[in-house]
């Protein structure tokens, strides 16, 4: 495992986030929102690879792709933390063949970069227990865990859940121990302090906080200093995790409709999760966010 705290920003470029980002890969861009993030005080990236990107036709130039991508994080002294399965829709068994190749071709290629603190196999998958049941799930999650481990024996493990109740789930299988933290401020340090008296010695990490600045009108629902007020109390609540990973580097000018819903109220209110603001300027949120990491690295 990796020493020391990670400080990260989850990542996606501004004009490319979701399913444009391997496709719009900008190597030049990269760099510099690299340098940004370098800047920020952060040294680590969480970041999102989708299965189909990696399984079609295009998928030898997918690998070099992710291939540079761990480069550059490494020019820039940043960890990263690749997150896998993104916005995969469908977990029944015609599926897992597909599941099996893309491990076979990513999990080598993160286990031959010394960028890598850990991968995360999947994102929010309990967010997906309603639609496709928590025993399907779960053995999907099991089964990805074998053969994530035959691929790349010596890479580190976790599930990226979306609450902190079920962050101890298959604890026991993992490496570390990873959970989003969206919920009310008030229980923060005790969903954190829960979780640890769960999973015993393994690492606990927070790779989701952010606040949104969007504003209708009087600072509601947000605004840019209440985003960076609001960040910088669930930074000092999460003090004692092994991390924290903020969403996100920018705010995003366009927001897939398949991912968030297609209401233009929280389209608008998701674009603008971002340290950076569309103009390119840093918000208030930066600087609050750049105190905290060079303070606790």
């Amino acid at each position: 495992l990796w020493s020391g705290r990670l400080n990260g920003i989850n990542y996606y470029p501004a004009e490319t986030p979701w399913r444009d980002f391997w496709a719009e890969f900008d190597e030049a861009e990269i760099a510099r929102d690299f340098e940004a993030i370098a800047g920020l005080g952060a040294n680590a990236v969480r970041f999102f690879l989708t299965r189909d990107t990696f399984v079609g036709d295009d998928s030898e130039a997918s690998v070099a792709k992710l291939e540079r991508f761990l480069e550059l994080a490494g020019v820039h002294e940043l960890r990263v933390v690749p997150t896998l399965f993104d916005l995969k829709q469908d977990f029944g068994l015609g599926s897992w063949a597909d599941d099996a190749l893309y491990l076979e071709r990513v999990m080598p290629v993160l286990a031959r970069s010394n960028a890598v603190a850990f991968v995360d196999l999947k994102n929010e998958p309990d967010l997906d227990f309603a639609h496709h049941g928590q025993a399907r799930m779960m053995a999907w999650l099991q089964s990805m865990i074998v053969l994530s481990r035959v691929e790349a024996p010596d890479l580190a493990l976790t599930i990226g859940w979306s609450d902190a109740a079920y962050a101890s789930l298959l604890a026991q299988d993992l490496d570390v121990v990873t959970y989003h933290d969206y919920a009310a401020l008030e229980g923060t340090e005790g969903r954190l302090k829960s979780v640890r008296s769960e999973v015993g010695k393994k690492p606990v990490l927070i790779t989701e906080i952010g606040e949104s600045s969007y504003e209708v009108g009087f600072s509601f629902p947000g605004s840019d200093q209440k985003q960076a007020e609001r960040l910088g109390d669930r930074l000092k609540h999460l003090n004692s995790a092994d991390g924290t990973f903020v969403w996100t580097l920018h705010d995003f000018p366009k927001v897939d409709p398949t991912v968030v819903g297609r209401s233009p109220w929280v389209k608008r209110l998701q674009g603008a999760f971002g340290l950076i603001g569309p103009d390119g300027d840093e918000k208030p949120s930066a600087a609050f966010v750049r105190a905290h990491f060079l303070a606790s690295d």
